[in-house]
């Protein structure tokens, strides 16, 4: 396995956990995830830390 193994974006996450995006955003808003630890934005895109999704949602994704 490598570090991207480990990645999630927003679009993924979204379709992985049933979510709208918007939903995503706000829990980056309000803290939920943290910046830079959980979540990281690379040009326009969001990247979630797959564990950080998966402990948060209480369920394992398998990609």
């Amino acid at each position: 396995m490598n570090i991207f193994d480990y990645m999630v974006s927003l679009q993924d996450a979204c379709k992985m956990y049933d979510k709208k995006p918007s939903t995503l955003k706000t829990h980056i808003a309000q803290g939920t995830f943290k910046i830079g630890v959980d979540v990281k934005k690379f040009g326009n895109t969001w990247v979630f830390r797959k564990d950080s999704l998966e402990e948060y949602y209480n369920k394992k994704i398998n990609l």
